[in-house]
Parts: C-alpha cells; structure tokens; sequence
C-alpha cells in the first residue's frame, strides 16, 4: 500500500515542479514585455518564435555596447 503512495507523492512533485517552471517562464516573457514597452527594445514576441530568441538579442546587445570613459571623470569618488 505504501509503494502506490510514495508513487502518488513522487508525481504530485514533479507536477509542481513542472508548473513552477512554466509559471517561471510565463512570469518572464510578461515582465520582458514590460519593460519592452518602456525602453527601445522590440519584446519578447517579436524577436524569435514566441519570444525564445530574446535573451541572446539582448546578449548580443550587451556585448556589442559602445562603453566609454571620460577622461575627467574621477573613477574613485
């Protein structure tokens, strides 16, 4: 009897986890949406198929920046 149960409590767990990641998920793609609607940046549902492209055009974003210093800026306050 307590094989069946220990089966149950095993699938239960893996249930929850399996929504937990697609609540994750679900939680990402709206709050990249978002913030897409503030700054200038496409969305998640325009770059890819279903927005599963947007973290490496944000990557790609961030690697290609142009980052610069001026001279007279004091680095240690």
């Amino acid at each position: 009897m307590s094989e069946w149960l220990e089966e149950i409590f095993i699938c239960c767990y893996l249930l929850m986890f399996l929504f937990s990641l697609l609540g994750v998920a679900f939680l990402t793609l709206g709050e990249r949406k978002i913030l897409g609607l503030g700054g200038k940046r496409m969305g998640p549902y325009v770059v890819g198929l279903v927005g599963l492209l947007q973290p490496f055009t944000d990557l790609f974003k961030l690697f290609f920046k142009n980052f610069f210093l001026l001279g007279f800026v004091d680095l240690f306050f």
